[in-house]
């Protein structure tokens, strides 16, 4: 396939390969010792140190993975609003500006939603960015041509899916550096 012969795998060979990845990683992964014991051990190190060796191989990827569902859950379940969401709002109280109406206090929160919807949304982007293929937008990666299939006709297909795949990863990291600098400006507000 990658020596230049646009045939595919054999079928024996495909079939080879889809039954061990399946039987690795679904049905029998007590037939590796090693693949147990790493498990047992990443699964302790996370409980003392509150990461593994294994999260280290990509951290970035690693934190992707969790801080998204974590900010739902701290925008769920927060007690409260940053005090710099609250700017430019009026003040009830003429004096010191020490509290703040009801009406005053949604629209705070209202803005404070926003930005950890936009945090999150970059740390999505970034996840996106590192799967790289766009599958669940733009479908299958095309790796064969198919039988019917002029092979000009083939190289524009692979050509604009990769152009295609090129426009949402400059979608994707826009919206990155946006919640990325917005995490930043926000890092000791991400508490409850």
């Amino acid at each position: 396939m990658f020596d230049g012969d646009d045939s595919p795998d054999p079928l024996y060979v495909t079939a080879y390969w889809t039954v061990y990845r399946f039987l690795r990683w679904n049905i029998l992964p007590w037939v590796s010792p090693t693949q147990w014991y790493d498990r047992i051990k990443y699964f302790f190190q996370r409980g003392v140190r509150g990461w593994s060796d294994r999260d280290t191989w990509s951290l970035d990827y690693y934190l992707n993975t969790w801080i998204p569902d974590a900010l739902r859950r701290l925008k769920k379940v927060k007690h409260g609003v940053p005090i710099d969401m609250f700017e430019g709002l009026p003040c009830v109280d003429e004096n010191g500006c020490s509290y703040h109406s009801p009406e005053t206090f949604a629209t705070a929160e209202a803005r404070w939603d926003a930005v950890m919807d936009k945090i999150i949304a970059g740390f999505e982007a970034h996840k996106r960015m590192c799967d790289g293929l766009y599958e669940s937008e733009l479908g299958l990666y095309p790796l064969r041509r198919p039988v019917d299939v002029r092979k000009e006709e083939w190289e524009k297909i692979h050509d604009g899916h990769y152009a295609a795949i090129c426009k949402l990863e400059e979608r994707d990291k826009l919206i990155y550096e946006e919640g990325m600098a917005l995490f930043v400006k926000h890092y000791w507000s991400l508490g409850d």
